[in-house]
Formats: structure tokens, sequence, C-alpha cells
């Protein structure tokens, strides 16, 4: 039985946000998971919980104790026993993020646990491990910022380069999820391992263009830099409604509006929460008229990441 406890709160995330396959990333404010972790007498991580039917409870396959996992095989020391509970808040196989969350709230509470002995910045390393046991690829286009929190560039893994880019201040997000279910492994296995060379320049063109808006705080310029050419095109057809939704958002005044990591959920953004409005509004109504389950989250940019929750 765990004899003392921390709590650990890491929210939703927006990856590749339309330029940045697998590099950018920004986090949401909500919605988010929760996970404890609990001192206890056998060494290793074991999970306690899980509510959620689909998530494993085999410390080996999951995202969030593989990530805990591997911060105690760095810290080297193998007589702590650290047992997680995961509260999952969101929904799995959305393109928000879950794997990931679980992953950056786990290893926030197990290393305030253990007395920090790592910094927030350091915990990506294994953050990023536990996101591989849940499709296989490495990357931390999700698990940065929903630890770090921000707008998120990682230039390299290995080593480890991640930038925090600037945020404007009244640019919002409207998330949309509907109920529907893409395994990030399935969107990812579709994708063509050869990128045409125009194509590779255009992407190459608005992703640096992309990094110069955010610094200059140039919405204009963002807005024609937001422009997914490689992709978008080759997961639209996972969702059929993309073209609807991205329509009624941009004639509402999005400045833009694309697959949120793998999809199903779609994001836009907009500047200033009455335009954020007005668009969710829109695309409520495209997806009530098609009679699909949704919801649909508005937020700024979450710069905290994952933080500890007070009490249990």
């Amino acid at each position: 039985m765990a004899i003392e406890t921390k709590k650990a709160y890491a929210p939703a995330t927006v990856s590749n946000i339309c330029v940045g396959f697998d590099v950018l990333g920004f986090a949401m404010e909500s919605p988010g998971d929760e996970v404890i972790a609990g001192v206890t007498s056998k060494p290793g991580v074991s999970i306690k919980s899980v509510n959620h039917d689909k998530i494993p409870t085999d410390p080996t396959q999951n995202t969030a104790s593989v990530a805990v996992q591997a911060m105690l095989d760095k810290l080297g020391d193998s007589s702590i026993g650290i047992e997680l509970e995961i509260i999952k808040k969101m929904p799995v196989g959305t393109g928000m993020g879950s794997s990931a969350a679980s992953a950056a709230a786990a290893l926030v509470a197990a290393n305030a646990l253990i007395g920090n002995p790592f910094r927030k910045y350091d915990l990506l390393e294994f953050a990023v491990k536990g996101e591989q046991a849940a499709d296989g690829a490495v990357h931390a286009d999700n698990v940065a910022p929903s630890l770090l929190g921000g707008l998120v560039l990682i230039r390299s893994l290995q080593p480890q380069d991640v930038i925090q880019l600037p945020v404007p201040n009244d640019l919002y997000c409207a998330l949309l999820f509907p109920h529907i279910t893409i395994l990030t492994k399935e969107a990812r296995g579709i994708l063509s391992p050869d990128v045409p060379m125009k194509q590779f320049i255009q992407q190459t063109a608005n992703m640096g263009a992309l990094v110069a808006a955010v610094y200059r705080g140039d919405w204009e310029l963002m807005s024609r830099s937001l422009v997914d050419v490689v992709i978008e095109p080759q997961r639209a057809r996972l969702i059929p409604f993309l073209s609807q939704v991205k329509k009624a958002a941009y004639d509402h005044g999005a400045i833009t509006s694309s697959i949120s990591g793998a999809g199903p959920a779609i994001f836009s953004l907009a500047k200033g929460k009455e335009t954020i409005d007005k668009i969710a509004s829109a695309i409520k109504e495209i997806m009530d008229d098609l009679k699909i389950s949704h919801d649909i989250h508005i937020s700024k940019i979450n710069q905290r990441g994952s933080v500890l929750m007070e009490g249990k």
C-alpha cells in the first residue's frame, strides 16, 4: 500500500500544427489527464488502477509506467517502488495527445514523489520512451508541449534540443473532437515514405515562415504559412467531414484549420475570443447537421504544461 502520494495534471495537445509533422505542438488548457504516484515497498513501477478499459495495465506497455520506469533506470536506484493511478479525463485515439498526457503527468508526479532529482525539461527524455510504447514511433510533438507547455519546436531528440516559441497573446484554439477513433499507428501507416520535391520545398518554406511569424507577431504571415501540403492531403480521407469543418472555420475568421495529430480531432486557430467562439458555433452546427456526436474545447495556449495538484 502506498504511504505517500503526489498527483499531477497534464493537458491535451495539438501536434503537427499543419507544417510541423512530428516537430511542432502546443498545449491546451483542457481537457487533460491526472496521475497519482505513490511510494510502494515493491521495487519498480506498477499500475494500481486505470479508469479506462482500453488502456493497458501491464506496466511494460502503458505509456505512463514505461516513462516512469525509464526515469528510475536513469536514476540508477533499483530499490525505489512507485505505483500509478491513472485517471483518464480525455478519450484515446483522438489526436489530442492522450497517451502523451498520461506519460507527462506520471513523470511530474513520480519525480516530485522521489524529491525532484530531474528538471522538468529533462523529464522529456523519459516521456518520449513512454510515447514510443503507445505507437512504436519516436516523436515528442505531443509529450513536449504537454510536459513543458506553450508552443514547442522539437529540433532534435538525440541530443535533446527543444525550443519554446513565442505565443501571440490573443491566439485561441477551437479543438473539435468527433466521437470516432483513429489510432496513431494506423494514421502513420498510410503516409508515403517519399515526399515530392515541390511539396518538400513548400512545406519547408511554410515552416520557416511560421516561426518568423510568431516571433514577429505577424498574423497575416501566420495564416499564409499554416498550410499543410504533405500530411493532411494523405490523411484527409480518414475524416470525411474535414473539408466541411475547415470551410466553416475559415468562413468565420480562422487563420487555419487542420487535423490535430493523427486525428480525428480538428483544430482551428483564430485571433480573439469572439472570433473563436463564432468558429466553434459554426463547427457545432456542421456536426449537428451531420448527426455526429462530438465535443468542442476552446482554449488559449497553455503555457504551464504539466503541474502538480494539491491533494489526492
